[in-house]
């Protein structure tokens, strides 16, 4: 018996070239989707946004934490006092209130810049906290500029690490991009009177020299006379008015 052999149509056979093609166009739309929305979105809600121990049960640094798992956070890691540097939010006021953690609130710029004495506030909160035996939770909306000057600020003026490449390693683990030259800048021109107030205030022995710096692509760095100039230009430092936010009351002081 003779098999009969049925050639395909040949414009059957691209409709469903194309129709596949456009079920794969849908599908990786849908995937890129998906993975974008978890990326960004979802998966803060069950993975706290940039969290890390600094020091291990003493120094943690976080990006702003996801209601829905604020209280479990802050608990497991035995936290004992925030400091939040994008001024208030509701939900962690609330958790703090409830858990009794001690809220220090801090409004700077979303680029990491500011008025330089609420860095000094955040040290010394860190400082005074590790004294105490409290671990202590610093955080801004990201994580990234705010929390990664202070962090930057902190290892270099208080632990002494001037380990510049570390340093960025940590900027970079935590969002921050190379070509974002503001923060570094900041950083630098910032570190003498930083330094400088600290020491009056008993957080470090003294101002050092040389002056820690960051060094980074396109960023401008100092050394320890030119930025002693240009602070001695400036008006006395602790006049500036930094507004804080007192600790679960919602109150502004001075």
């Amino acid at each position: 018996m003779c098999n009969v052999v049925q050639v395909e149509n040949p414009g059957m056979k691209k409709k469903r070239s194309k129709r596949f093609n456009i079920i794969l166009t849908v599908v990786l739309v849908a995937v890129g989707a998906g993975w974008r929305y978890w990326h960004k979105d979802l998966r803060f809600k069950v993975i706290p946004r940039r969290f890390a121990a600094v020091e291990q049960g003493q120094v943690y640094r976080s990006g702003l934490i996801h209601p829905r798992i604020l209280r479990k956070v802050l608990k497991a890691n035995d936290i004992q006092i925030i400091v939040s540097l994008n001024g208030g939010y509701k939900p962690e006021e609330a958790a703090a209130e409830e858990l009794g953690i001690e809220l220090k609130q801090y409004r700077l710029d979303g680029d990491g810049s500011g008025d330089i004495t609420c860095y000094a506030n955040t040290i010394e909160h860190i400082v005074r906290a590790k004294e105490a035996g409290k671990p202590i939770l610093v955080h801004c909306a990201a994580g990234t500029m705010r929390t990664g000057a202070a962090i930057a600020f902190y290892r270099m003026l208080v632990l002494g690490q001037r380990d510049n490449r570390r340093i960025l390693r940590e900027w970079k683990k935590h969002g921050w991009k190379t070509n974002k030259t503001h923060l570094p800048n900041y950083v630098n021109r910032n570190m003498y009177r930083l330094a400088s107030i600290l020491r009056d205030r008993g957080i470090i022995d003294e101002i050092p020299n040389p002056i820690p710096q960051i060094e980074s692509r396109r960023a401008t760095t100092y050394n320890f006379d030119q930025l002693q100039t240009m602070d001695s230009a400036t008006e006395p430092i602790e006049t500036a008015t930094t507004a804080v936010w007192g600790a679960q009351t919602g109150r502004k002081t001075k």
